[in-house]
Formats: structure tokens, sequence, C-alpha cells
């Protein structure tokens, strides 16, 4: 059998770590298997059956080892190399641990989230869309508060190439079964790459439902160090030319539209005017409604739900921030759930804070996390939208993920199952609203 030289690699560095982790074993008093009863070929195997080296080399949906978290690292490790990880009650098995016969994390086998793929049917619209949407927040543009931006971007800031990434993005998410699409005015080219990415793809229009918002607009120039990335305004003009340049672009794809990141401080809930234009565009068959943000999303969401035009309710749709660190909305998004609202959620991964990416930094919530991640065999992220999946009055989740391999380690979440015990370690690692949103604010754009 001929194997490509990293196979080859491959075989040599896992056998001399089973060698030297057998020495190892040996000194600390272990049980380790015989030599005598072992081959590299091992390294290639596991109660599963033999594995390829391509299949180790390239896991599936492109997710590659370096982006396990820990705990799934060490026992994919031990599969591989048994060894380094001795099977005996005094291993490292038992000090991380481990039951003593553990279900497997195999990343050859793992779901295929197109299999958990829910469906949602939208009254507001009479369509069905995906439990499960795409955010282009951070495809977009140059610049982003998410925990390395510029990394996912490959630091290929022209525009063709983020064109080109987010056609890839919207690609995944297709196939994916991601049938949801939230951008923004102020998203950079969100609305025209995706414009040029149905323009490919024109039959799938038909099965897609696209949000976008209104009130933020773009000033970066193209720049990660903007002085003002976007300048909020939620006035009547900014309203009308907003309007116009999203269906431009979108033409008759446009589904929803949402107030960006409407406050009680801007004013735009007491603006007959802007609520009359609102009321105009409805009446066209776009669902309409207002995106949340900021340490007071429930003061705001409360008074939205009494807003009416001509004593008839306006909202029909609330974007907002809910994940396992920032719970404050809750009790409104559930009221508007049971309003006939449309419930989407952004920020579930909390600007990468709820993934591995944020490591280095010594958060409180990690060792609770880890307990959670190491019992249901996933990953941080997966795990933080499952627990947003897991609410009954939430409609859409939305993932801001940038690369393809990112987006479909979110859709790991719908395989999820949530319980009681993971929802005992929200109690655990709750912030108060103050604190997530300075942290938030804290987070520099890159």
């Amino acid at each position: 059998m001929r194997y490509p030289i990293k196979g080859a690699v491959l075989i040599w560095g896992c056998s001399l770590s089973c060698l030297v982790g057998l020495g190892v074993s040996r000194r600390a008093g272990l049980e380790s298997p015989s030599l005598a009863n072992w081959s590299p070929g091992q390294c290639l195997s596991g109660s599963a059956g033999a594995r390829s080296l391509r299949e180790l080399r390239d896991p599936p949906y492109g997710r590659p080892y370096s982006h396990f978290t820990p705990p799934q690292a060490i026992r994919t490790l031990h599969d591989c190399c048994p060894f380094i990880c001795p099977t005996s009650q005094k291993s490292w098995r038992d000090a991380l641990g481990f039951t003593k016969n553990p279900p497997r994390f195999d990343p050859i086998n793992l779901p295929d989230p197109r299999d958990d793929m829910q469906s949602i049917f939208l009254p507001a619209l009479q369509k069905t869309t995906s439990k499960l949407g795409i955010g282009l927040a951070a495809a977009g543009r140059p610049g982003y508060i998410t925990l390395e931006h510029g990394a996912d971007l490959n630091f290929a800031y022209g525009l063709d190439d983020m064109e080109s990434q987010a056609h890839k993005l919207l690609d995944q998410a297709w196939e994916l079964g991601i049938r949801y699409i939230d951008l923004a005015r102020s998203y950079g080219q969100a609305e025209a790459f995706t414009a040029s990415w149905l323009a490919k793809y024109p039959d799938r229009a038909s099965e897609l439902v696209i949000g976008s918002k209104w009130g933020y607009t773009y000033t970066a120039d193209w720049k990660i160090d903007a002085e003002h990335h976007e300048i909020k305004d939620h006035t009547l003009p900014v309203f009308q030319r907003q309007i116009q340049e999203s269906q431009s672009l979108l033409g008759d794809h446009l589904d929803m539209y949402h107030i960006h990141s409407a406050t009680l401080d801007s004013g735009v809930l007491d603006r007959p005017e802007v609520l009359s234009a609102l009321a105009d565009l409805k009446s066209q068959g776009v669902a309409v409604g207002l995106s949340l943000s900021g340490s007071n999303q429930d003061q705001t969401l409360e008074q939205a739900l009494q807003v009416e035009v001509d004593g008839t309710p306006l909202f029909q749709s609330v974007q907002a921030t809910w994940n396992v660190l920032e719970t404050s909305v809750g009790h409104f998004l559930e009221a508007a759930h049971q309003a006939g609202w449309v419930v989407i959620i952004k920020e579930g991964v909390a600007n990468g804070r709820l993934t591995d990416k944020n490591r280095p930094n010594p958060e409180a919530f990690w060792s609770a996390i880890d307990t959670e991640v190491l019992r249901h065999q996933t990953s941080v992220d997966a795990w933080a939208l499952a627990g947003i999946l897991a609410r009954p009055w939430v409609d859409i989740v939305l993932s801001g993920a940038v690369r393809a391999e990112h987006l479909a380690q979110n859709a790991q979440s719908l395989s999820i199952q949530w319980d009681d015990q993971a929802e005992a370690v929200l109690t655990e690692i709750l912030e108060t609203p103050e604190r997530y949103w300075q942290t938030r604010k804290q987070l520099p754009w890159n």
C-alpha cells in the first residue's frame, strides 16, 4: 500500500508517540497493552473498524482535528494510539473523568446536520424556512468584532476575495439545508454578495427567506481601522434611502425588513412617520420587525409589543441577542412568540466568546461548559447553539460563521439533545446584562 508523505509522517509520529507513552506508563506503574500485540496499523483503527489516511486527513464538512475541543482531541488520540492514554484505572482517562468504557467520539461518523435540519412555518410570509439561519454580519465586510475575524477571512480583504468567500459560505449553507439568510445595509457588501450568489442560482430564491435591516449606514470605507464603522440614524429619510437600496439589490427576494438595533434612546418607536412608512411596506407583503441590542433589550421589546398603526399591531418579527450567557430578554421574546411574531436569535456564540477561539481568555465559564461539551461529545459552539434551539419560543437561530467548516460545526447543534443537566449549567455561567454588554463593547474590530 502506498501512503502519501503526510500519511507516512502520521504513522511514524503516532508510532513514536506510542513508544514514548509506553515508557512513561510503565515508569508510572500503569497497565499498558503489550508491544508484541501492537503494530503501527492500530493507529489507523478503532472499535468502528479501519480508517483510511484520507478520512483522518479530511474529516466530514472540512472540520480539521485542530477544531476539536481538548477532551475530544485526547479521546481521538487514545483511539489512535492506545499507549498514550492507557486504559487502566490509573490512566489519564480516569484523571480526565472518562468512564471505563465511554462512548467513542467518532469524527468520521458525525451526524449529518441535514438529517436534523428542522423547518419552521412563518405565517406572516406564508413560507417555510429552516430553524438554523446564516447571518452575514461578519462575512460582508473586512472588519468586525468577532474573535479572529481577520484570520477567518485569511486576511484576504479584497472585494473579489470576500465575495468568493461569502459565496462558499452560502453554498455550504444551502448544502446543509439552511434556508434563512440575515443581512443589513451596514454589513458592508452583504446584500450585494447575496444578490450575486442568487444570480448564479436563480432557482434557489423561491426556497429561501431573506431578511435585511435598515438604520445603520456603513461608513468604514472597506477599512478595518476606521474611526466609525457604522452610524445609526433611525429617521424617515434614512429608511426611505435604505429600503430603496435593499430592494434594488434583492428585488422581490426581500421577505423581511427590520429596524437595526432599535433602542428606546434612538426614539424610533416614537416616530409616527417612520412607523407609518413601515406599515406601508408591510402592506406590500414585506414582513416588518426590529432587531435589539444592549442591556435594555427587554424594555425596548416591551414597548414594541404595544406599537400599533391604525389600530393594528405593526411588528411581525424580532431579532434579539439571547445566549447561554445573556438571557435577560427571554420573557419578552416568549411573549412576542405568543403574539405570533417570528423570533430570531443572533449572537448565539457571543461573537466568538463561546468558541475555542476564546480559549486563551480565562473566562469563568470554561470549567462548567467543558463538562457539558465532554458529556455531549460536541464542540463549544454547537453546545451553546443547542441551548438556544431548545427554547420552544425560538423560531430561527442564526450562525454568524464566516468559514464553511465553522458553519458545518455550528450545524451539529441540531443533533444535540438538551436536557435538565445542560439546563442547570446555565445558572452557573450566566452573566448580568451589564457585564455581558460591557464585555462585548470591549471586543476589538479586526
